[in-house]
């Protein structure tokens, strides 16, 4: 990319979702700054209407994975010893497109540090269904909140992933 070529564009560029996590834990200060990106993420009015929910806690991961899959050695977080869970305010008109920015910060953010991520949207669906409000309630999501995202977090067992192509007749200029 020449002179275009920074960092950031770098990171964006080259990152690739992560499907195979060790079971070691990220290190607390990177976590720290991945959730702090988040927090900066551009949202309307600056409302911030997130609720951000970390979770570490591999019996509560494991239980969650076996309520969505009644599978005990899959796992719909792919293993991941973090897993974030962003919920926004349905009060909020804005909630859906800043859930997700902030979702974006993060897994550009551990990236940068070296650590995998997956979106794992789908999760919505079960959290926000009927089936999944006992975890909701467990997570301590606010009743007037839906969950938009998941995210898992952690070190690849993979040194170098594929990347996957891209579109780019998907861009139009006029």
């Amino acid at each position: 990319m020449g002179n275009l070529s920074n960092l950031v564009v770098e990171t964006i560029l080259n990152r690739s979702s992560v499907r195979s996590y060790r079971s070691d834990q990220i290190d607390e200060q990177a976590l720290s700054v991945i959730l702090k990106c988040g927090l900066r993420a551009p949202n309307g009015w600056n409302h911030q209407p997130w609720d951000i929910i970390c979770v570490q806690d591999k019996t509560f991961l494991d239980e969650l994975n076996f309520a969505i899959t009644s599978d005990s050695n899959g796992s719909v977080f792919y293993h991941a010893p973090t897993v974030v869970f962003i919920s926004g305010d349905r009060n909020d008109e804005y909630y859906a497109t800043d859930c997700p920015l902030a979702a974006e910060n993060m897994i550009i953010a551990a990236a940068s540090l070296g650590i995998g991520s997956c979106i794992i949207a789908y999760l919505s669906n079960f959290l926000n269904g009927q089936l999944g409000q006992t975890y909701k309630k467990k997570l301590g999501i606010p009743e007037n909140y839906e969950v938009c995202v998941a995210i898992a977090f952690g070190y690849s067992t993979i040194s170098a992933y594929l990347q996957s192509s891209r579109n780019e007749s998907k861009i139009r200029k006029y």
